[in-house]
C-alpha cells in the first residue's frame, strides 16, 4: 500500500510524536498564555490514551509505590469534602486534581515506552523548543514585554498605553526553570556536555535578567544539587531525604521563626516587596492552621477564608518612613504562595504525612532506577527546583501549575529511558 505525502514525511501519529509536539509548545505557551498549559495537558494525554499503547504497563506504573502514595493523596483530598469548610469547591477540585494526575501518570507511563526513533523526534523537538523559549524570553525581558503588548493589543483589537508587561512573564519563567533540566539532556545527548553546560549558564542569566524571585532561586539551587549529585549520588540523596523531611515538617513552624514582615521590615531589607507580602500572608495561614491541625479546612478551601470585602492595608517599612508603603489585599489572596503550608492548611497532618510520603518515594525511585551520572544531576536538579518552586510561589491545585509539573516529568521520563530496549526498568 503506497504511504501518502503526510506518513513519509512526518510518519504515524504515536506518542513519540505527540509528546515532541507537546514540548516544542509548552514555553512559549507558558510565556504568553501560562493558563494555556492546562488545555496543552489535556490534549496530550488524550491523544496518548487514545493510540495503542501497553495498558498492561500502565496497570503496573500505578503499583509503584509512588503512585500509591498519590492515589491515597487524592482518596484524603475527596474524603476532606466531608469536613470543608467550602464542601463544593474541594469535591470539584478533588475531582479535577484526581483527573489530572490519571493524565500524568498516562504521560508518564508513554514517555517510558518510547522506541528509539519515536524517541529521537521527542528529543529533537525538545531542543527547538527550548532554544525557541530561550529566546522568547530573553527578547521579552530586554524590551519589557513588547510581544506580550502587541498580542494584548491584538486580542482588545484596541491600543492600550505603552507599558511594561515583563512581570507577566513570572510564570512562564518558572515553567522554563523546569524545562531546562529534560532540554539540558536532550542538548548534551545531540551535542555534548559543553554545550549543555553552554545552555544551563545561558539560561540562569536569562532568567536572571527578569524580575521574578522563585525561579532564580529555583533553577540556581537545582543546579547546586545537580552539581553535588556528580560528587556523590548516596551522600546527596541522604541529605536530600532528610530536608525533605524537615522542610514538609517544619513548614507550619517556619513564619514564626522571622522577623515579623510589618514590624521589623528592616531585618528583612534583602527581600523583595512581593517576598515581604508573601511572608505576612505566610503567617495569616499560620494563624488558621493551628485551629484545625489535624484535617485541615478542606482542599481548596483557602480561597473562602476571605472576599473582596475583608481587603485590609499592610504597611511595610514602617519603621523608615522614607522607605514605608503599604499595599491593599485580602490576608490570604486566593492561595497561600506556598504549596507546602498550604497542603498543611487545608489536609492538615495526613496531607503532609502523605505529600512526604510521595516526594520521598520519588527520591527513591532517582536513586535506584535513573542510570548515568550526569542524568541523576538533571533529574536530582528537576527535584529540587520544582520543591523550591512550589514552596514559595504557586497554589498547588492550580491547573497550569499541575499541567507544568507533570509535562516536565513526562519529559524527563522520555529524554532518561534509551528507547524500547530499556522499556523493563
Amino acid at each position: 500500500m503506497t504511504k501518502s505525502p503526510f506518513s513519509r514525511q512526518f510518519g504515524p501519529v504515536n506518542a513519540g510524536r505527540v509528546l515532541g509536539v507537546a514540548a516544542f509548545l509548552t514555553l512559549p505557551i507558558a510565556l504568553f498564555a501560562p493558563k494555556g498549559l492546562a488545555p496543552l495537558f489535556v490534549i496530550t494525554a488524550l491523544f496518548i490514551l487514545g493510540l495503542t499503547f501497553d495498558r498492561r504497563r500502565l496497570y503496573l506504573t500505578l503499583s509503584e509505590p509512588i503512585f500509591i502514595w498519590i492515589c491515597a493523596f487524592v482518596a484524603l483530598a475527596m474524603v476532606s469534602t466531608f469536613w470543608s469548610i467550602s464542601p463544593v469547591e474541594t469535591i470539584h477540585s478533588a475531582l479535577v486534581f484526581a483527573l489530572i494526575c490519571f493524565g500524568g501518570l498516562v504521560i508518564i507511563t508513554a514517555a517510558n515506552q518510547l522506541g528509539v526513533a519515536d524517541r529521537k523526534f521527542f528529543e529533537q523537538a525538545m531542543i527547538y523548543g527550548g532554544a525557541l523559549g530561550l529566546l522568547l524570553m530573553i527578547f521579552e525581558n530586554v524590551t519589557e514585554g513588547s510581544l506580550t503588548h502587541f498580542f494584548v493589543e491584538i486580542y482588545r483589537g484596541e491600543d492600550q498605553p505603552q507599558k511594561s508587561y515583563a512581570l507577566g512573564l513570572n510564570p512562564g519563567m518558572a515553567v522554563y526553570a523546569l524545562y531546562i533540566w529534560p532540554w539540558a539532556m536532550s542538548v548534551r545527548k545531540r551535542f555534548g556536555f559543553a554545550v549543555m553546560v553552554a545552555a544551563l549558564a545561558t539560561s540562569m542569566v536569562a532568567i536572571s535578567v527578569g524580575n521574578a524571585d522563585s525561579p532564580i532561586l529555583g533553577l540556581g539551587l537545582g543546579m547546586i544539587v545537580a552539581a553535588a549529585a556528580l560528587v556523590s549520588r548516596k551522600l546527596l540523596t541522604d541529605l536530600f531525604s532528610v530536608a525533605i523531611i524537615l522542610i514538609v515538617a517544619g513548614m507550619p513552624f517556619l513564619p514564626s521563626t522571622l522577623p515579623n514582615p510589618e514590624t521589623e521590615t528592616v531585618k528583612l531589607s534583602f527581600l523583595s516587596p512581593s517576598a515581604l507580602h508573601r511572608l505576612s500572608i505566610w503567617n495569616t495561614a499560620v494563624d488558621h492552621f493551628v485551629e484545625r491541625p489535624i484535617f485541615g479546612i478542606g482542599m481548596n478551601s483557602t480561597r473562602s477564608l476571605y472576599s473582596e470585602k475583608d481587603k485590609i492595608k499592610r504597611s511595610y517599612y514602617t519603621d523608615d518612613p522614607d522607605k514605608k508603603w503599604s499595599n491593599i489585599f485580602e490576608p490570604i489572596p486566593l492561595h497561600v504562595h506556598n504549596g507546602i503550608l498550604q497542603i498543611w492548611l487545608e489536609l492538615g497532618l495526613g496531607g503532609a504525612l502523605l505529600l512526604g510520603a510521595v516526594l520521598l518515594s520519588l527520591l527513591l525511585k532517582i536513586r535506584r532506577n535513573v542510570d548515568g551520572e550526569v542524568m541523576m544531576a538533571a533529574c536530582m536538579g528537576l527535584l529540587s527546583s520544582s520543591i523550591i518552586i512550589f514552596s514559595i510561589s504557586f497554589g498547588p491545585w492550580q491547573n497550569w501549575w499541575q499541567a507544568a509539573l507533570w509535562l516536565t516529568a513526562g519529559y524527563m521520563a522520555a529524554v532518561r529511558h534509551g528507547g524500547a530496549e530499556n522499556e523493563a526498568q
